[in-house]
C-alpha cells in the first residue's frame, strides 16, 4: 500500500493549536492521502476560536463546538477521543488518525489507536508532552507559521547509533 493511498481522519484540538496551521498541516496529510474525516473541536462561540471558525468554514472543516463546562473542565478534548474512537469502531475504511493537539489528554488515545493496527501522526507544538509525542508513530513539530515543518522520526533508544531528538527536515 502506498502512502500516498492512505485513508485519513484529522481530529484537531482547536483550543491548543493556533489555526495558522491549518494549510502547513493540510499540505503535509494530502501527500499522504485521502482526508476523509476532518473535525474540529473547541468552544467556537468564544472571541479565541473566531479566526479558528473562519478557518473550518473556509476549507470545509466540521466544527464540534463545546462550550466550557467548568473552569479548567475541558469538554472538547472528551469529544474528541469519543469521536476518534467511534471512527475507529465504525469506519474500517480509515487507516490513519491525525491528532492535532498539544495536550497530553490524548495520549491514551493515540496508544489505544496504534493497539488496533492505526497509522497515528501527531501535530503539536514545540511544548507538547513526551508522552503523547511517543504514543504517535510520528511526531511532527509544528513551526511558527513561516518556518518549515520538521518531523521527528520515532527513534529507538536502544538501537546502535541512535541520536536522541533527532530530528529532520522533510
Amino acid at each position: 500500500e502506498m502512502a500516498a493511498d492512505r485513508q485519513i481522519a484529522v481530529f484537531i484540538d482547536a483550543e491548543n493549536i493556533p489555526p495558522a496551521h491549518e494549510g502547513g498541516i493540510r499540505v503535509d496529510l494530502l501527500q499522504r492521502g485521502r482526508l476523509l474525516i476532518r473535525k474540529a473541536y473547541g468552544d467556537f462561540q468564544s472571541k479565541g476560536l473566531q479566526k479558528w471558525a473562519w478557518t473550518c468554514r473556509q476549507n470545509g472543516i466540521d466544527m464540534v463546538s463545546r462550550p466550557e463546562v467548568a473552569a479548567g473542565k475541558n469538554a472538547s478534548d472528551i469529544a474528541m477521543c469519543i469521536d476518534a474512537m467511534e471512527c475507529l469502531v465504525t469506519r474500517r475504511n480509515i487507516d490513519t488518525f491525525a491528532l492535532v493537539t498539544s495536550d497530553s489528554d490524548c495520549t491514551a488515545l493515540a496508544s489505544r489507536l496504534r493497539e488496533h493496527g492505526k497509522l497515528v501522526v501527531g501535530f503539536g507544538l514545540a511544548h507538547s508532552p513526551v508522552a503523547f509525542r511517543q504514543a504517535c508513530d510520528e511526531f511532527i513539530v509544528l513551526s511558527p507559521p513561516g518556518r518549515e515543518i520538521v518531523a521527528e522520526p520515532k527513534v529507538d533508544p536502544t538501537s546502535k547509533g541512535a541520536i536522541a531528538n533527532v530530528e529532520q527536515a522533510r
